[in-house]
């Protein structure tokens, strides 16, 4: 071998390790870069704890929206039971405000049925009149109508003493009494009826041979507007009367229909 070979050879082994530093540079410089696996531990931990963090917040969250719920529950249902309560009490009410209407109705009914029987107060009560020791009136054959002409009251004037007629100016039920008095006679007794519309109602009647004689007698009718009311001497009966006024006739209307 010449003194020139051999530097060629050496260069050439020169080369190859160069060559091969080269590859293995660029192979190192290819591969991949793992990660540490402490580093991504550490961040799963991390995102775990976060994960467990927010998992938490959440239920807590859900548990209290639970009990604002049932706390809401609570309260439609104690608003429900209210809500029933004035119910009940509004039908209560109502009631009440129903039975109050009727008893108003009522009442308003009862007073004007007070104000129409004060609209009517109706009474009369009339005598003989005389100033005579002793006045005798019959006897006659026939009825005699009676004028009690000494009027001691005559509320709303019903009661004609130029007649001795009463005639009813409302409808209703109303009241009447006459007392009539004479002399005791075997042949000529004392007696009068009351009349309605020309109808004989109640009669006074007594006869006794001596002495002063009284009766009484009266009746409650009804009677319709117009309708009229008076005493008639018995026929062949007699009367007597003076300054002490035996012999009345009085009427009043005790409540109107």
């Amino acid at each position: 071998m010449s003194s020139k070979e051999v530097p060629d050879q050496q260069s050439i082994r020169n080369e190859t390790q160069l060559e091969g530093h080269r590859t293995e540079a660029t192979v190192l410089n290819q591969q991949p870069c793992q990660p540490d696996i402490h580093t991504v531990l550490r961040e799963l931990s991390t995102k775990l704890a976060e994960v467990r963090v927010e998992m938490r917040y959440t239920k807590s969250q859900m548990e209290d929206l639970k009990k604002q719920n049932e706390a809401a529950e609570i309260r439609i249902k104690a608003s429900e039971k209210e809500v029933e309560e004035l119910k009940k009490q509004n039908e209560g009410q109502a009631q009440e405000l129903r039975e109050l209407q009727m008893s108003s109705n009522t009442t308003e009914s009862q007073v004007r049925e007070l104000k129409r029987e004060n609209d009517y107060k109706i009474a009369f009560s009339a005598s003989f009149s005389t100033d005579e020791e002793t006045k005798t009136i019959g006897p006659f054959d026939a009825d005699f109508t009676l004028k009690y002409t000494n009027v001691f009251v005559n509320h709303d004037n019903a009661y004609n003493p130029d007649t001795g007629i009463f005639t009813a100016p409302v409808k209703g039920v109303y009241t009447f009494r006459y007392s009539i008095t004479g002399y005791g006679s075997n042949s000529t007794p004392v007696g009068a009826r009351l009349f309605k519309n020309g109808q004989p109602v109640v009669v006074a009647y007594c006869q006794q041979p001596s002495h002063r004689v009284s009766t009484t007698n009266g009746a409650s009718l009804l009677l319709e507007v117009g309708d009229v009311v008076y005493v008639q001497l018995y026929p062949k009966t007699q009367i007597y009367d003076n300054v002490y006024r035996y012999n009345t006739f009085t009427g009043q209307l005790l409540f109107t229909l």
